[in-house]
């Protein structure tokens, strides 16, 4: 047998503290850049919500300005590391306005889930017992909120939380019961838009005690808003908008009440059964600077130079 079969193999020499120190910097330096280039994808890729709604879940639209996203995702985060590491980088979008929670969204984690978007100005819950937890969002800068399925009005009281609060949305308000005097409690809360009501009366009857409110819109209304009705609005001091746009309308009873409004300065009213001669009233009303009937706009000022005109 050869004697060269018999030489010991040649042993691998080890690394010196030098080329341990550089290795480590090569691979130290390559996860930073792995970093640092994974940060600037997130931060320079167009925000088009795409990388909201990969990460968030759902779908929605952009209009290059705002966004909107509905979330489908679980409340419950991951806990390994890569995945929260991912929701760090990518999550957080300063451009999305608008989020929409889908009535299986219950769970008021997901409130807490909002604050991943730091401008966020209009949300939409669609479960009442959700109000009770608002106060999560209170650091958010929303302005507009949309309620659906309300159950009890008192819940309205929880919107005080949102100090910058200004537009409210109900859609489908119940038919009785108490709680829009609650609203008093929301100083910023100016404006009131109905959308499916069926039952007027005690909601405006109840609206006439927070003095704050500006303007009422009534959208998909279910029934007609009644000059009883409307007179209830004249109590508001600073009242400035009224918009009925919906199958009913108002008729010239109700229009009589409008007429009593002193301090409107916008009107929508659609349908509205009234001739002109039976709008002349408005060039009465001496602070009113728009009014859209039956879908037209009216030139208010030409009606007070045609009423000053058949005065002289």
């Amino acid at each position: 047998m050869s004697t060269d079969s018999k030489l010991p193999l040649p042993q691998r020499p080890r690394r010196t503290w030098h080329q341990w120190s550089k290795l480590a910097r090569v691979r130290i330096g390559f996860v930073l850049m792995l970093i640092a280039g994974v940060s600037l994808c997130g931060f320079w890729l167009p925000r088009r919500n795409v990388i909201a709604i990969a990460m968030f879940g759902g779908a929605g639209d952009d209009d290059s300005v705002f966004q909107t996203v509905q979330s489908n995702l679980s409340p419950v985060w991951r806990p390994y590391f890569p995945w929260t590491l991912a929701r760090w980088v990518f999550v957080t979008d300063d451009r999305v306005n608008r989020v929409h929670l889908s009535k299986s969204q219950t769970d008021p984690r997901w409130l807490h889930r909002l604050k991943c978007f730091p401008r966020l100005q209009f949300v939409t819950i669609n479960e009442s017992q959700l109000c009770s937890n608002l106060n999560l969002l209170s650091s958010l800068p929303l302005e507009q909120v949309e309620i659906n399925g309300l159950v009890s009005e008192s819940d309205l009281g929880h919107l005080r939380s949102l100090s910058k609060i200004e537009l409210l949305y109900v859609l489908d308000p119940p038919t009785s019961g108490g709680g829009w005097e609650n609203l008093a409690e929301v100083p910023s809360l100016t404006d009131v838009e109905l959308v499916g009501a069926t039952d007027y009366r005690h909601i405006f009857q109840q609206l006439s005690e927070v003095p704050q409110i500006e303007g009422i819109g009534i959208q998909c209304g279910r029934c007609r808003v009644s000059a009883d009705d409307l007179a209830l609005l004249t109590r508001l001091p600073d009242f400035a908008s009224l918009d009925i746009d919906d199958q009913y309308g108002v008729d010239l009873d109700g229009l009589q009440q409008i007429f009593r409004m002193k301090s409107l300065q916008y009107l929508v009213l659609n349908p509205c059964p009234a001739t002109v001669s039976q709008l002349g009233d408005l060039a009465k009303m001496p602070v009113l600077r728009e009014v859209t009937i039956n879908g037209l706009t009216i030139n208010i000022k030409s009606m007070r130079v045609a009423a000053e005109d058949d005065d002289q």
